[in-house]
């Protein structure tokens, strides 16, 4: 992304998706994340995407290589405007 700096979990999702896009691959799933103190609030995205051949997989790897953060110690995103109920 040229030194460019995005602040925003959601920023830093759109400019990967749209590389992705680029590439020539395919969004498989996007899914938020977060800390396990935090559960109610999106650190970061996780971004599955699909090639349809060796050249796009090539591609997409180069933009994982770009745009890949640590996501270790995160967890799935809690909606906080879901009530949970126990079973």
């Amino acid at each position: 992304m040229g030194g460019v700096t995005l602040d925003s979990p959601e920023e830093r999702r759109d400019a990967a998706v749209a590389q992705i896009i680029a590439a020539g691959g395919s969004i498989l799933a996007i899914t938020p994340l977060a800390t396990v103190a935090d559960p109610a609030t999106i650190v970061a995205y996780q971004v599955d995407a699909a090639a349809s051949d060796m050249q796009v997989l090539t591609a997409l790897k180069a933009v994982k290589t770009e745009t890949e953060v640590d996501l270790t110690g995160l967890v799935p995103w809690v909606d906080p405007s879901l009530e949970v109920l126990d079973a």
